[in-house]
C-alpha cells in the first residue's frame, strides 16, 4: 500500500522493496552512499533540505532520510528540487538531461569517480520506479491529508 512520501511508514515500505533479489541483482558490484538533498518546498511542508541517503554494499540497498550533519558527511551529494526529483523518481525525467539542464547538481563528490559506476547504475531507474509507485506525493495531497502529511514529514525530519 502506498505511503506518504520521506515519512517512517514511507521507509517502512520502501524497505520491502529494496530487500527483494531483483533490486539486489540489480546493485551488484556497486558500493556507494549517495544522498538525494531536495531543496526547500514550503507548499508541501519542506521549509528546509530533506536529505535522502541511498546507501548500497554488498547487494543491500538502504534508503531513508538522514539529518543534515549526516548528509554532509556523506561522500556524494546531489541536489534537485522537489519536482526534479519526483520525476526521477518516476521515470519521466532522465537524469543526464536533469543534470545538463542544470536541474540536478553534484554538491558534493568527485564526478570522475562517479562516473565509474555509471554503467553499473542503470538498475537503479526500475527501483526508483518501484519506489515511485509506492509513494503518495504530497503535492497530489490537499486539505487535511497535507496538513497531516505535513505534521507527518516534520516529525520525522525531527527525528533525522
Amino acid at each position: 500500500m502506498p505511503s506518504n512520501f520521506a515519512t517512517a511508514d514511507w521507509e517502512t515500505e520502501i524497505k520491502g522493496i529494496l530487500s527483494t533479489d531483483e533490486v539486489k541483482s540489480a546493485v551488484q558490484g556497486i558500493d556507494l552512499d549517495m544522498v538525494m538533498q531536495v531543496g526547500p518546498t514550503p507548499d508541501i511542508g519542506l521549509e528546509s533540505n530533506l536529505n535522502l541517503l541511498m546507501s548500497i554494499h554488498g547487494g543491500d540497498v538502504v534508503q531513508k532520510v538522514i539529518s543534515q550533519a549526516d548528509a554532509d558527511a556523506q561522500q556524494y551529494v546531489f541536489g534537485y528540487d522537489y519536482a526534479t526529483m519526483k520525476g526521477m523518481m518516476k521515470g519521466t525525467v532522465q537524469m543526464q538531461a536533469a543534470f545538463m539542464q542544470g536541474k540536478v547538481k553534484l554538491v558534493k563528490g568527485d564526478m570522475s569517480s562517479l562516473m565509474t559506476l555509471a554503467p553499473k547504475m542503470a538498475g537503479l531507474t526500475s527501483i526508483n520506479t518501484k519506489i515511485a509507485d509506492a509513494t503518495v506525493w504530497p503535492d497530489e495531497l490537499s486539505g487535511g491529508d497535507l496538513d497531516a502529511y505535513k505534521k507527518a514529514l516534520a516529525d520525522k525530519l525531527a527525528a533525522a
